[in-house]
Formats: C-alpha cells, structure tokens, sequence
C-alpha cells in the first residue's frame, strides 16, 4: 500500500460487496468508512416497506427508462460526492468511500498514488442470488416479485457495461476486481451506447412520485427529468 495513499474509492452494482470491502479496509487500515447512499434519494429496492409509487417505478417504467433515471440519478449525485472526497482529502482524513455512484467516468479523473479505485464486479447469478435472498424472493408472491425481479435487472445492466478505455489509456492506481481473484485496470473515458435512453414523456410523472415518496427531512433536490415542465 503506497505511503502516501489518503483515499479507497469502491464502485459496483447493487449488492455486489461494496460495503463489505470497504467496512473491511476500513477497520484495517483504522480509516473512516464512508458511503455514498445518504447523499441523494432514488426509489431504492422495492422490497423494504416500498410504497405505492416505488412499486409503480418498477412496475410501469420500461428497462430502459429505469436504467436511464439511476444513470441520471448518480450525475446529480456526482456534484455532491468529488467536493465531500475534495475536502476529506484537504483536511487529511483518509478514508474509504463506497458507493455506486462511484462509476469509472467519475473516478478515473482522481486517481493518482495518493487516490486508489476499485470497481467490483461478479457474476449474474451470484448477484442474483444476493438480491433474491435479500427480498425473500421465494416467499413472495407472482406480482410481487414484478418490482424485484426489475430491480434486479437494472442492477445487472449495470454490471454488463464497464466503461471503455479512452485516449488517457490506463488510470493510475485503479483496478478492476473479479471474484475468481486477478483483474483488471479501471479505464478511463464516459460510458457512452450504454443503453440509457431518455424516458418517454408518460414516463416523467411516475418518475417523479416515485423519487418524492422516498424523500427524507435532510434529502437533497430534485433532479430535473428530462421531457419534464
């Protein structure tokens, strides 16, 4: 581990191991252990006291359109997430940050010997089996399992599309970690064809009730939708 290492940043699909890693690190590197999930609000998995317009996002919205808001969804929170790493790092607390808005367009900027990212990945059917554990999968319901087994597909269609690499070539200090052991560097560049496409005008209000009926007394605004008044 680099002497002047200050900072562990750990990207990755729902329920892939971010913060068993990062609790981890944390406690043996005696660093803070940070997240990224009480920054913004977004409806979230729809097995844990879901309301009514939660179950609506997941129900009603195309694949594509619930792929495109979480994509949006980690842009809005991007603008939070740098200035809190900007000022952990100037009032030199090291620490290790999770979360899946940490994707490799937004990381790959920051890494240097002293900021040091990895992107976790695994299988589908582990992931699978993580997510449908964690929902109770088996003792639901066949129109109970329609928002889970959505949720499940937007969170492997985001583990499917890893990000390029562009004209900067390889990012210091960035690695991409597989089960099996080994990996790979994390790479530079955006993330584009990925899929994500702008949602359907009749698509805005339901995005809307959905990301209101999650919010919290310390929750942050809301995005603008596209297609939205």
């Amino acid at each position: 581990m680099p002497f002047s290492l200050q900072a562990i940043l750990i990207g990755g699909t729902s329920h892939v191991g971010k913060s068993t890693l990062a609790d981890a690190l944390a406690e043996r590197l005696g660093w803070a252990q940070l997240s990224t999930d009480g920054l913004g609000r977004h409806p979230g998995r729809p097995w844990q006291d879901a309301p009514a317009p939660v179950l609506e996002f997941y129900e009603r919205l195309s694949p594509e359109t619930i792929h495109w808001f979480l994509k949006m969804h980690h842009e809005n929170m991007w603008r939070q997430v740098r200035p809190m790493i900007e000022a952990e790092r100037a009032a030199g607390r090291p620490f290790v940050l999770e979360g899946a808005a940490l994707r490799p367009a937004f990381v790959a900027p920051l890494l240097s010997t002293q900021v040091f990212g990895v992107l976790l990945h695994a299988p589908d059917a582990f992931l699978v089996e993580r997510m449908r554990t964690a929902a109770a999968y088996e003792t639901r319901g066949v129109a109970e399992r329609v928002p889970i087994d959505a949720f499940i597909d937007r969170s492997l269609r985001g583990e499917r599309r890893p990000s390029r690499r562009g004209a900067g070539g390889r990012a210091p200090g960035g690695r991409r970690v597989g089960r099996a052991g080994g990996g790979r560097s994390l790479r530079r560049a955006g993330e584009p064809g990925d899929g994500a496409a702008d949602p359907r005008p009749a698509d805005v209000a339901a995005l809307k009730r959905a990301f209101h009926s999650r919010a919290t007394p310390d929750a942050k605004p809301v995005p603008t939708f596209a297609g939205a008044a």
